[in-house]
């Protein structure tokens, strides 16, 4: 009889289990259900999150041409890496349409790979740029890998000129559609909320994807792309007194076996394990999911920005029906975004901080402005460039401080290169010599604050 104890023990458990799932069902049944039930108040607040994903991210402005054209006002955004580009810039009053214009008309080649152009360059600078293919930084007698491709500056540029109209606003949520962002502290590898001081800053840092562009400063921390802590930061949507909320995923999926074949595969599938798990749970906190179907690219596949951006649309399908309830009850149309005159930049006060070996005079004769001027921002660019091909400075930061008499206050942040030692290797081919290796050992101030040691060796 002791013997048959355990079973009647078993039974009785799986038994228990069974009783306790169908309970759990009932539930969670009863749970949706009521949810499901909960009608929408009238004239709702909408919020909006964007995932990170790189060029894939072009999708988010597919999905915002939809809800622009069925008239969904949109009350918050949140958005990490390329979702804080897109989303900052519809919070700063452009529409779907407009930044799909915007987008299309991009030479991310350029956008990208912070290219000085020739004519910026010093003669010594022109000849070095086509004789070596490669630069590498020595510090303490030790060669090194540059720490990104590059410096980021094009994008910022590129920003600013876009938000230069809101440039006076530095609390996010006073923008045309409140905002945040997301960067990570590379030090601490935690999540930074970014939600004020320079618009075009912040979304710069949440875009600054690994390797690729150098991570930014900002308050005494080193920080980058917001993807790497926190790709779908909805959570802090759910604090804003919203009544819905509409969220889009671009992030890439995990590779099953059969896909991983490389080690770059390895590490894109170990890099992906925390958002995949965390992106699981935050979809239960989303009232209306949209995931664009973007595997077929890579997150540096702008080339093929206009199939992406389709995709978007494309997505938004399963979900007209909601979206247009929304809008009936909103009766809202998004207005295009007036465009500001960008060929008359007058500034009537100029400040460069942060540089300690170069003196104002020189970063101004470098930007070719002074105090007083009216430039156009094209011009301004320019001056950016020389500044910037001289190689003694890793950034230049600046804000656009707009006054009542339509003119500007201008303040440069410099950060200037600590690494002055170069060497750099090329490959050249002639009749003469024929196949030989190029070394070129270059070492900026080397008595002085200005001067140039450049040494060239021919192996051949």
């Amino acid at each position: 009889m002791d013997a048959l104890k355990p079973k009647k023990f078993i039974i009785i458990t799986i038994l228990k289990m069974k009783l306790n799932l169908k309970f759990y069902i009932v539930i969670c049944l009863l749970s949706l259900l009521g949810h499901a039930q909960e009608p929408l108040p009238d004239n709702p607040k909408i919020g909006l999150v964007l995932s990170g994903g790189g060029a894939k991210g072009l999708a988010h402005i597919g999905v915002l041409k939809v809800i622009d054209s069925l008239g969904v006002r949109v009350d918050y955004i949140g958005g990490t890496s390329m979702g804080s580009a897109v989303g900052g810039l519809y919070a700063a009053g452009y529409t779907g349409k407009q930044l799909d214009s915007i987008f299309r008309g991009i030479d991310f080649d350029v956008l990208l790979g912070d290219k000085v152009p020739r004519p910026s360059k010093t003669f010594q600078e022109r000849i070095n740029s086509e004789k070596y293919g490669i630069s590498l930084p020595i510090n303490d007698f030790k060669i090194q890998l540059p720490s990104s491709i590059s410096r980021g500056q094009n994008l910022f540029n590129l920003f600013t000129k876009l938000t230069l109209d809101v440039t006076a606003i530095s609390d996010f949520s006073q923008l045309p559609i409140p905002f945040y962002c997301m960067a990570t502290d590379i030090e601490t590898g935690a999540s930074v909320v970014l939600d004020s001081g320079n618009l075009a800053e912040a979304i710069s840092i949440s875009s600054t994807l690994p390797t690729l562009f150098h991570p930014l400063e900002r308050d005494g921390a080193l920080l980058m792309d917001g993807g790497i802590a926190n790709n779908y930061p909805i959570e802090y949507l759910k604090t804003k007194n919203l009544d819905f909320i509409i969220g889009v995923s671009v992030e890439e999926d995990l590779l099953t076996k059969e896909e991983i074949n490389s080690i770059s595969d390895i590490l894109a599938q170990i890099n992906n394990f925390r958002s995949a798990e965390d992106l699981e749970v935050k979809i239960q906190l989303t009232d209306l999911f949209i995931e664009p179907d973007v595997e077929d690219f890579s997150i540096i596949s702008f080339n093929k920005g206009a199939k992406i951006i389709k995709s978007g649309e494309v997505s938004v399908t399963p979900f007209l029906s909601q979206l247009k309830a929304i809008a009936k009850t909103q009766d809202y149309r998004k207005a295009r975004k007036k465009i500001i005159d960008l060929d008359s930049l007058k500034f009537s006060k100029v400040k460069i901080v942060g540089n300690e070996k170069y003196t104002d005079s020189y970063v101004f004769g470098k930007l070719r402005f002074r105090r007083g001027e009216t430039i156009s921002f094209k011009d301004f660019s320019s001056g950016v460039n020389n500044l910037l091909a001289t190689n003694n400075f890793e950034s230049f930061r600046y804000q656009f401080s707009p006054l009542s008499n339509d003119s500007y206050n201008f303040t440069g942040n410099v950060k200037e290169t600590t690494n002055t030692t170069l060497l750099k290797l090329g490959v050249h081919y002639d009749k003469v010599l024929k196949s030989s290796l190029l070394l070129n050992l270059t070492k900026k101030q080397f008595l002085l604050k200005n001067d140039v040691l450049s040494l060239d060796f021919i192996l051949g």
